[in-house]
């Protein structure tokens, strides 16, 4: 559960941060609008990778090339 609310806050701050600096952006509407989804990808693609466990190191004692469970 705690992984679950973590997963959440961490994921929000990004968004909020992201927002920001895409809302003070000086750049046509169109750019900003790509930036955001850009942006929403990467977090998205990040925290589902995170939350999967890919970033720990491998063991090479592993019989998995791929150490991820999605």
């Amino acid at each position: 559960m705690l992984d679950f609310i973590g997963t959440v806050v961490g994921t929000a701050v990004l968004v909020l941060n992201l927002n920001a600096f895409i809302s003070t952006a000086q750049v046509a509407r169109l750019a900003r609008f790509g930036l955001a989804i850009a942006a929403g990808l990467w977090v998205g693609i990040a925290t589902t990778v995170s939350n999967a466990g890919c970033p720990r190191k491998r063991s090479r004692w592993r019989e998995s090339s791929w150490p991820c469970r999605f």
